[in-house]
C-alpha cells in the first residue's frame, strides 16, 4: 500500500507543473519601459522590445534593438545599414521623456557601448549630449 501511495504522489507531481517548484526559477519577461507610440517635433516613434521605429514624413527608419537596460536607461541598436548605435533616455515624467543618441555608425554592439559619447541627463532642455552636443529629443504619448 505504501508503494502505491508514493506512486500516486509521484504521478500527481509529474502531471502538475507547479509541484516542487518554489517559483524562484520563474522570471517574468522584462519589457522596455519606454515601449509604446510616441510623438516628437519631428514625427512619430514606435518603440517595442525588439525595435525602435522613427517616422519623418514619408521616411521610416526601423532599428533592431539588440539589447536594452531599463536600469541604465539605454538601448543598443542595429541600424538598417548594419551599423550599431546606443541611445540613452531619461525617466518618463507626465507621459513624456527625452532621449539622445550617444553613439552611432559603429561596427559592433561592444563598440557602440565602449565608444559612447559622454552625456548629462539632468537638464535635457539646456544641455546636449556627446562631444558634438547633440540635442535631446522629447517624446510624448
Amino acid at each position: 500500500m505504501v508503494k502505491s501511495g508514493v506512486s500516486l504522489i509521484l504521478a500527481a507531481c509529474l502531471l502538475l507543473p507547479a509541484c516542487g517548484d518554489d517559483g524562484e526559477d520563474t522570471e517574468e519577461p522584462v519589457h522596455l519601459e519606454i515601449g509604446g507610440d510616441w510623438e516628437s517635433d519631428f514625427g512619430t516613434e514606435v518603440i517595442a522590445d525588439e525595435s525602435w521605429s522613427t517616422s519623418f514624413g514619408s521616411d521610416v527608419y526601423i532599428d533592431e534593438i539588440v539589447e536594452f537596460s531599463n536600469e541604465n536607461n539605454d538601448a543598443i541598436l542595429l541600424a538598417e545599414d548594419g551599423t550599431y548605435g546606443r541611445k540613452v533616455w531619461t525617466e518618463i515624467d507626465d507621459d513624456s521623456f527625452y532621449y539622445c543618441t550617444v553613439s552611432f555608425d559603429k561596427t559592433s554592439a561592444e563598440e557602440a557601448v565602449s565608444e559612447s559619447e559622454p552625456y548629462e541627463d539632468d537638464d535635457p532642455l539646456n544641455v546636449g549630449c556627446g562631444a558634438a552636443d547633440f540635442a535631446w529629443t522629447m517624446l510624448t504619448r
